[in-house]
């Protein structure tokens, strides 16, 4: 099998058109809602984000016994309501996608949650958390013009991959956190499934690769394998700079944590090859 395998790299194609993205960015500074601002000091808790990977509910004792111990819980997408519903609140969600299915994510906002919503978001996603604690944050998303735009606001931009679970941790990181827990962030799949719960990304991520990491093989979609790419950038960024970063459970991005801790992290590989390197297509956010 060795001689099939090829170095995997990921390269983003846009999920929605350039005008239309910047049009979202226009709406939504139009708003009055408050926006991310960077912390005057630094926060002594952990902050832990919670994806919607399969090990999540693996890991929910876990998530529980960080929380209990003072630990903030940031949670991605439409992990809220699968948290909400086994007695967990949130003290935070945060949505990065601008398509239609980031409102369908958010769906009724829960009390007592803070929503960090980008602000390349649908103008619909801040319609769904009017009168909810609610901030706007500034997402890097590679469109000169979005950037210009957002950045001549004066806040930050958040750069750090293209899921909302390695945003949060930029997003994180000017709130003045500076240790991050990672649960439910598998990047792979678990008996075929994607997520622990019914998603309303269903039926959408349909298109599955293998990659080979060590000796383990795992099955992903493009966008999930890109962000085990973006998560090793990550890592080394906020680790020289001071920082930690956990990543708990037992799929493919642990596996590649705990290689990155110990300083040898072998390259995911694709699974058959079909040349020297392959260019996997995957869609940004």
């Amino acid at each position: 099998m060795t001689q099939l395998l090829s170095p995997l790299r990921i390269a983003y194609r846009p999920r929605i058109p350039d005008q239309m993205l910047l049009l979202q960015a226009r709406a939504a500074l139009a708003l009055p809602v408050s926006r991310l601002q960077a912390a005057s000091a630094v926060r002594a808790e952990s902050l832990v984000i919670a994806g919607g990977g399969p090990s999540l509910v693996a890991s929910l004792d876990k998530l529980m016994e960080m929380a209990a111990a003072g630990a903030k819980v940031i949670a991605t997408n439409e992990v809220p309501h699968f948290l909400v519903a086994r007695g967990i609140v949130p003290w935070a969600a945060i949505n990065l996608g601008p398509i239609e299915l980031t409102v369908r994510c958010i769906g009724r906002p829960v009390p007592g949650i803070r929503y960090f919503i980008a602000s390349i978001c649908p103008i619909e996603a801040f319609a769904a958390v009017s009168g909810a604690d609610a901030v706007m944050w500034h997402a890097f998303s590679d469109n000169p013009d979005v950037d210009a735009l957002l950045a001549a606001e004066g806040y930050p931009l958040v750069r750090g991959g293209q899921t909302a679970t390695l945003r949060a941790i930029g997003v994180g990181w000017l709130l003045g956190f500076r240790h991050f827990h990672l649960v439910g962030a598998d990047s792979s799949t678990d008996i075929d499934l994607l997520h622990p719960y019914p998603s309303v990304s269903d039926g959408v991520e349909e298109y599955r690769i293998q990659l080979l990491c060590g000796d383990r093989l795992f099955e992903t979609i493009p966008e999930l394998a890109g962000q085990v790419q973006d998560f090793i950038e990550v890592y080394r960024d906020i680790t020289s700079r001071g920082g930690t970063i956990t990543v708990h459970g037992d799929g493919l991005l642990p596996l590649v944590w705990r290689s990155l801790a110990r300083g040898d992290a072998p390259p995911p590989r694709l699974v058959p090859g079909d040349g020297p390197e392959v260019v996997m297509q995957a869609l940004r956010f």
